[in-house]
């Protein structure tokens, strides 16, 4: 008779003669929101969250609406505040960020994102119609992963936020 043995943290198989195999597996990481390891059900991919910027309503429900078939959890954020407060709560793993909104444009959400170090190194993309040379070039300064511009193609969007987000 053999048992399942741990060696160096990695799971081994055993098997019991004449009374069938056994399998011990080890799981690391936390479960993903619907897993149930009493039913097998383990899931060992977290989904994806990003942070979706935009005070216009209907660009949102657009937005969403290209998304959805990423199958990734998206957050949105109506104002400037919102959009930091959120980007500091929730750590998404990408942000689409509007330039023109209330309360702190897209830059001044950009730039305080920046100047933190819990917050430095998330990953924005911006969404916006401030199509200039001047505001591109504050984009690239402030390291944006992406300049999308409105109003956008949903494939195009969809592929770039997949893109980035290593879908």
């Amino acid at each position: 008779m053999k048992t399942a043995v741990k060696r160096d943290g990695i799971p081994t198989i055993g098997h019991h003669i004449a009374e069938g195999s056994e399998y011990t597996v080890e799981r690391r990481g936390a479960l993903h929101e619907g897993a149930n390891p009493e039913k097998g059900l383990i899931g060992t991919m977290e989904r994806k969250t990003v942070l979706v910027a935009d005070d216009n309503k209907f660009i949102r429900m657009l937005v969403l609406a290209a998304l959805r078939p990423l199958e990734i959890d998206i957050l949105e954020a109506t104002d400037g505040q919102e959009a930091l407060d959120a980007a500091c709560e929730h750590a998404p793993d990408l942000i689409l960020l509007d330039v023109v909104m209330p309360h702190m444009s897209g830059f001044d959400v950009l730039e305080a994102l920046r100047s933190d170090a819990a917050t430095a190194d998330y990953p924005v993309a911006m969404l916006t119609t401030a199509a200039s040379e001047q505001d591109r070039a504050l984009g690239a300064q402030h390291h944006v992963a992406s300049y999308i511009v409105k109003p956008f193609d949903k494939d195009e969007l969809r592929g770039t936020v997949a893109g980035l987000l290593g879908l």
